[in-house]
């Protein structure tokens, strides 16, 4: 369900066109040095927790969340679009 204000569909909104070069995601290499940065904060915290979006199961992600889970004793929290 949505639930939206009636009062703002009166409002006016300032528009800006975006080029879709603005939005769109351009392929990018993988930052393993990235990775392993997070891989070793992940390794040093007391209590770790990996908050996952439901999304990831519908992609068919779910083993692989739940074998790094298991890997790093990791707690997890799902939640929608990863948004909490």
């Amino acid at each position: 369900m949505l639930e939206i204000a009636a009062n703002l569909f009166k409002q006016e909104v300032a528009w800006e066109e975006l080029q879709p070069a603005h939005y769109r995601v351009e392929p990018q290499r993988i930052d393993v040095a990235g990775i392993e940065a997070a891989a070793e904060l992940i390794a040093k915290a007391e209590n770790p927790v990996l908050v996952v979006g439901n999304r990831a199961t519908h992609r068919g992600l779910a083993a692989d969340v739940q074998e790094l889970c298991e890997l790093g004793k990791l707690a997890l929290v799902t939640t929608d679009y990863a948004k909490g």
